[in-house]
């Protein structure tokens, strides 16, 4: 009996240290982040929340199956996304301590707010992942008035956007397509792509006293092509986030822009709003898959994609965010249209979207199946940002190009899910 009591004694002792060694653990690596007490910042609190959510993130893909298609999160998890204060807040199924002690542990912070969910971010994923399937059927869409589907991680469920958002509308939506309590549905109407084409006639000749041999993030492009009735046109969009490529066993260097300004392969595109200074060459498009991307490889040795955005002049980390990371936080794009920083806050994930658009090269329609959707907050995009850069106002990482607008709406290309598409390089180096 005496053995008994000294081996529980043990047991608990053990149990006791193991316990507070996994706190002391969670507790050296909050304070060498530094305390949250001492930031007062949006933007500081916001860095700070994405180096807590890097490393539940990285905790996660050494325990979860993941592929192109497929990403497995812990059944318990909902999402995460930054609050109006700036601080990151995780969704759970499980609000026991053990999953709370077990998700501050993975983020090497006791620094989280939790909120109890009702569906994982798995199943929501499956949803969606079931929708696309009906999405694909563009005379269904049609008939239904659905111009969209995404995540809204928030407020835990999927958002169907309908033209005609009427209660008889959305019975036939969950007759001819599901139904299901994630489902959620807003009213939305046409979203403008941002592309631009002006008649020739109508354009202006800039004027420039030197020849320009920096790219910035953001400046213009140009081709030629004819409008959807026949005239002679320019067609213009912006740069996005420079990247490097292979090309057999040569690297080339360049930049990734909107899919849908530039959408074949070997299309030869213009340096500025107008011109004949040869730029680069469509090397790499994507229609049909997650995202709105396509790279263009630019005449090296004569311009250099710098990491400088070209409005405010920006420099813009040569790293990007993680797709799943990004709900919440404030964002900036730089487009050579509006000519202004334009902000925004990031609202949705998985956003699948059709996108017909008359471009110099043909009039296209294909679907976007996993955009990124923000809500605008200061100032708006125009016609010709399609394909701009977007990056954190906190930090300056790269998020993704700008692709088009609906009233209060940005869609945004995610430059995770961009690199993996186009194959492109880590990193940059000349």
């Amino acid at each position: 009996m005496k053995t008994n009591r000294y081996l529980l004694f043990f047991i608990l002792s053990v149990l006791s240290f193991s316990s507070c060694s996994r706190k002391d653990e969670v507790q050296s690596e909050y304070e060498k982040m530094g305390l949250k007490n001492n930031i007062s910042s949006i933007n500081d609190k916001e860095r700070y929340a994405l180096k807590i959510y890097s490393n539940l993130e990285t905790a996660f893909e050494n325990y979860v199956t993941r592929s192109k298609e497929k990403y497995l999160y812990p059944d318990y998890y909902g999402g995460a996304f930054v609050d109006d204060k700036g601080d990151l807040v995780i969704l759970v199924t499980d609000t026991s301590h053990q999953i709370k002690h077990n998700l501050m542990t993975y983020a090497k912070s006791p620094d989280i707010s939790f909120e109890k969910c009702i569906y994982s971010f798995n199943e929501l994923n499956e949803l969606n992942k079931e929708l696309s399937s009906y999405f694909s059927d563009q005379q269904l869409c049609e008939e239904l008035t659905w111009e969209g589907s995404g995540i809204d991680v928030r407020k835990n469920c999927i958002i169907i956007s309908l033209k005609d958002c009427s209660n008889f509308s959305i019975h036939r939506f969950k007759q001819r397509v599901m139904d299901s309590p994630m489902l959620k549905f807003e009213q939305i109407g046409e979203i403008q792509w941002d592309s631009e084409c002006i008649p020739i006639d109508s354009v202006q000749l800039d004027t420039r006293s030197s020849f320009m041999y920096n790219l910035h993030l953001g400046s213009a492009y140009h081709l030629t092509g004819k409008t959807e009735s026949g005239e002679e046109a320019i067609f213009r969009g912006s740069v996005g986030f420079r990247a490097m490529r292979m090309n057999g066993l040569q690297l080339e260097h360049g930049f990734v822009t909107a899919a849908h300004c530039l959408p074949k392969i070997g299309m030869k595109i213009k340096y500025g709003r107008d011109g004949d200074l040869y730029l680069g060459v469509v090397r790499d498009v994507k229609l049909n898959t997650t995202s709105d991307v396509a790279f263009v490889a630019v005449d090296y040795t004569t311009y250099y994609p710098t990491n400088c955005a070209w409005v405010t002049k920006t420099p813009i980390a040569d790293s990007y965010l993680k797709y799943n990371s990004l709900v919440g936080y404030h964002i900036v794009t730089e487009g050579q249209k509006s000519a202004m920083p334009v902000l925004s806050i990031i609202a949705l994930l998985n956003q699948q979207v059709r996108i017909k658009q008359w471009t110099a090269a043909c009039n296209v329609n294909f679907i976007a199946k996993n955009m990124v959707v923000a809500t605008f907050t200061g100032g708006k995009t125009q016609e010709g940002d399609s394909g701009a850069i977007v990056y954190t106002e906190s930090g300056s990482r790269i998020v993704g190009v700008h692709s088009g607008q609906y009233n209060s709406n940005q869609y945004i290309s995610s430059a995770d899910l961009a690199t993996q598409e186009l194959l492109l390089r880590d990193g940059w180096y000349k």
